[in-house]
């Protein structure tokens, strides 16, 4: 190993003469601070070596409570010259103290010195009374009772002078010097948060639990606005701080992930429990209902299947979900959770119950667009009940090839019900033959019998085979 050569060797030789003297004094500069380097590891040695027994331990630690300082964070963050200052019991100054707890003679107190002498009377971080202080002031005056949180508070928040979220620390900045002695810089960062959080003892968060964190800053709450933002979207989303989705996916299922299917995304949610339906979700389904004029569940009774079928629905656009328009069913199984093939009466009462609506609000049924719902109205578009009864007869014998009573009949109850009239009214709407059945009997019909569908021949005035071929002998 070379042997190191100082400053003064260097001067002596005929090489030091041919340097300039700004290089000869930087080199002696480089050989003062190694010096120093030495004097500064012997020292810590020194200190290292020597012990100090327990009641020693204690007294001191006692004389130092009574300025305040019990443990590593309140003895960092004192202020030097103030500690300089300070007398304890049995000695004649701050630096006597100091040379007696460190086990070495100190010429001023330094914050090397106040290292040593923490680590010789083994002050933990940070004490228990103290700890409270900060748990406090983070629960009563920002709402933190644990690290998820501690995160949701941010970063910004802490960067900002605030003695209203801070008390007598008056920043965020000032609250975490004062728990580790030391500043953290010009700003906190996340890790800064995560620090804080070992240090108060709040447990770390699981893969689960931080992918639920990441993915409510973006307004994911629940199955149901995971499944909106889709695959495409969701990948393309990014989730701080664990990153983009395919990042977060990998992380909570164990696997790397390239693409994300829908299948990905069922499996996620089922991984970190996500409820179907969150508070805010239902809140907005009761104010899409409300918006198209569903508001208690008289309303809803009123409504036929098919008249919610063809309503029109727009569930307003939330953070990164854009806006969706859906009609009935679609409304029912973004709601529901499954594929919703007919809406029922069940569906529509289930979806009142869910959804909390009062009885009676004390209003009248929507105007939908394609016909007039409200029972005894018997009216379609303007026009009246003899008009659609006209109307009908010719759709069924121009398109149906129903000439007669028998041909209806034979054509059967499930047949009419499901039949979609199309060109009735103005505007050429589209309405189910379940409708036209109780418009033309006026009364709520909710399921076509063989009774009910000679009913309907008669209203329309469909003669029997029997009859029709006797009056054309006539």
């Amino acid at each position: 190993m070379t042997e190191r050569i100082t400053a003064e060797q260097l001067t002596n030789t005929a090489e030091m003469a041919h340097f300039p003297e700004t290089t000869r004094e930087k080199i002696r500069v480089v050989d003062r601070r190694v010096q120093l380097e030495a004097v500064t590891a012997d020292t810590q040695k020194t200190a290292t070596d020597n012990t100090l027994d327990g009641m020693e331990k204690e007294s001191y630690k006692s004389a130092l409570a009574e300025h305040g300082i019990v443990d590593y964070g309140s003895l960092m963050a004192f202020r030097l010259l103030k500690f300089r200052r300070l007398s304890f019991t049995g000695f004649m100054s701050c630096r006597a103290f100091v040379e007696r707890v460190v086990g070495y003679k100190v010429k001023k107190v330094q914050p090397n010195d106040l290292e040593n002498l923490s680590k010789q009377l083994e002050l933990p971080l940070l004490s228990e009374p103290r700890k409270e202080i900060f748990l406090t002031i983070l629960k009563e005056l920002n709402g933190v009772v644990d690290r998820a949180t501690l995160i949701k508070m941010g970063v910004s928040v802490f960067n900002s002078k605030n003695p209203d979220r801070f008390g007598q620390f008056e920043s965020g900045i000032k609250f975490y010097t004062a728990i580790f002695g030391r500043c953290p810089g010009r700003y906190l960062v996340l890790d800064d948060l995560h620090a804080i959080a070992d240090v108060l003892e709040f447990p770390r968060l699981n893969n689960e639990e931080r992918a639920k964190v990441a993915l409510k800053k973006r307004g994911i709450v629940d199955k149901f606005t995971l499944i909106e933002l889709g695959p495409k979207k969701f990948v393309e989303t990014d989730f701080p701080p664990i990153g983009k989705g395919c990042k977060l996916a990998g992380m909570v299922l164990g696997q790397t992930f390239r693409k994300i299917t829908s299948v990905v995304l069922q499996r996620l949610i089922k991984k970190i429990a996500l409820p179907h339906l969150s508070s805010q979700t239902i809140q907005l389904f009761y104010n899409t209902l409300s918006s198209n004029g569903i508001y208690d569940k008289k309303t809803l009774k009123e409504l036929r299947t098919e008249d919610f079928q063809s309503m029109d629905f727009e569930i307003k656009k939330r953070g990164l979900l854009p806006a969706k328009k859906m009609k009935g069913r679609a409304f029912l199984s973004a709601f529901f959770g499954f594929t919703v093939d007919d809406v029922t009466r069940q569906m529509l009462d289930d979806l009142g119950n869910m959804l909390r609506l009062p009885e009676d609000a004390g209003g009248q049924p929507p105007n939908i667009r394609y016909y007039d719902v409200r029972v005894g109205t018997n009216e379609l578009n303007g026009y009246n009940k003899a008009e659609i009864e006209r109307l009908s007869f010719e759709f069924l014998v121009e398109n149906c090839h129903v000439y007669d009573l028998d041909d209806l009949m034979k054509k059967g109850c499930h047949w009419f019900e499901k039949k979609i009239f199309k060109n009735l009214g103005r505007g050429g709407v589209k309405i189910r033959g379940l409708h036209i059945a109780s418009i033309i009997l006026g009364e709520p019909i909710y399921q076509i019998n063989e009774p009910t569908l000679a009913r309907i021949g008669r209203a329309l005035h469909f003669k029997s085979k029997e009859t029709a071929l006797s009056l054309n002998v006539d």
